[in-house]
């Protein structure tokens, strides 16, 4: 089959018994199933992408693709957010991502892994060719889990989106998640943060030694090891007084904060303190996003997340080893649920996390297309009159109630 009638078919598809999938119904789930077994995933691969847009141009692309050319409203227009997002295989999947967070407004970074196959490289540089606001980034790492090439990627889009003047806030993001607010509701919520930043910290109390041992010792990694080796030589202090905590690489930003973490010397100080340290990834926002007694940091947390925990608010994520986790009914890939479309329902209903994390296009297909189907829905909505959005509960959380507004 032709590109242009691959996109041409996808261009007309719905999926079907979604209403009833996220309404939690046993019956449309099974026959939900058995249409998967019946009616395999009908894919658009990296070649097609190329095909297209050099046969019909970007703005057939474009149009056929469903990418929106207003924004949906006044507020949003007002309001442009910022993207970067870390990709390294399943084009189709970033590609849809990308078209279901698209706003005219707003700003696309994309960081391709070294790593990536030359084709899909091609692919996606043809598709940001076709937007003024979607781009490559400026530098390309290969990517490794665990190591410091993690969070170098990552830096590397905010950086970069810095040369653009008008965005209020940043997202980073992966390419094998997806998005479960509509834009204009994404806006809402950050406005909410009025300057406050979001990152999972981990209270000192329940920091496990292992963890502590990250960046205690230096660490140093052989070839292509999956795993680094703890040496005998401990890490000196953490420069400028700053004390290390520990998160994840999941990030709600204010400008000033990606202002601060790229320029000012303290934090470019501890970036490279990082180095040699195990999952640094996991340590340069959280300690960034915590009450420092010795730096100031726009929008941190300015209260002890002992006595007032901070509960992030950045990703959906189903961590399946803790106690009383509920049932995964898709599949479990390092501890993290994968979801199937079993789970649609209690991911939907939990509406106040922006992005699920994560998310396979190949694995129960029909979970993608109805969440996709679900969050264009969303989209559609944003500009009606009765659009409404509980701020207030944004509003309310620790992170923004004690957030730093002295600098």
């Amino acid at each position: 089959m032709s590109a242009g009638n691959i996109f041409e078919k996808m261009r007309n598809y719905r999926p079907p018994y979604c209403k009833d999938i996220i309404e939690g119904n046993s019956s449309a789930i099974e026959n939900a199933r058995q249409f998967m077994k019946s009616n395999p995933r009908e894919k658009i691969n990296d070649s097609n992408y190329i095909q297209f847009i050099e046969s019909y141009g970007c703005d057939t692309f474009r149009r056929i693709r469903g990418y929106r050319s207003h924004p949906t409203s006044e507020e949003e227009r007002e309001f442009p957010l910022a993207f970067g997002m870390l990709i390294y295989t399943d084009l189709e999947q970033v590609e849809r991502f990308l078209r279901a967070i698209y706003m005219p407004q707003n700003y696309y970074c994309i960081h391709i892994d070294k790593k990536a196959k030359n084709l899909t490289r091609t692919a996606i540089t043809k598709i940001s060719s076709c937007f003024p606001n979607v781009f490559l980034s400026s530098k390309s790492y290969d990517v490794r889990w665990g190591q410091f090439s993690v969070l170098q990627a990552d830096i590397t889009c905010p950086t970069d989106l810095l040369r653009i003047k008008d965005w209020k806030y940043f997202f980073n993001l992966a390419g094998q998640e997806f998005p479960l607010m509509s834009n204009r509701q994404l806006v809402r919520m950050v406005k909410a943060y009025s300057g406050a930043n979001d990152n999972i910290i981990v209270k000192a109390s329940d920091m496990f030694q292992s963890w502590k041992a990250r960046t205690q010792y230096v660490f140093k990694w052989k070839g292509k090891e999956f795993w680094p080796r703890q040496t005998n030589r401990r890490k000196s202090a953490a420069p400028h007084g700053i004390r290390v905590r520990r998160g994840e690489l999941h990030l709600i930003a204010s400008r000033k904060f990606i202002e601060y973490i790229i320029r000012k010397k303290e934090a470019k100080d501890f970036l490279n303190w990082l180095r040699d340290t195990n999952i640094p990834d996991e340590s340069f926002y959280s300690t960034l996003t915590a009450r420092q007694a010795a730096i100031c940091v726009p929008g941190a947390y300015n209260e002890s997340d002992e006595a007032k925990p901070i509960t992030s608010h950045t990703r959906w994520k189903h961590w399946t080893d803790y106690k009383g986790s509920p049932k995964c009914h898709g599949k479990i890939v390092r501890l993290i649920c994968i979801p199937g479309i079993e789970d649609l329902s209690r991911i939907i209903k939990d509406n106040t996390k922006p992005i699920i994390n994560k998310l396979y296009i190949n694995f129960e297909y029909l979970t993608f297309d109805c969440l996709e189907d679900y969050v264009r829905g969303l989209q559609n909505e944003a500009n009606s009159i009765s659009f409404q959005f509980n701020d207030t509960y944004f509003k309310q959380l620790n992170h923004v109630k004690y957030r730093n507004t002295e600098c």
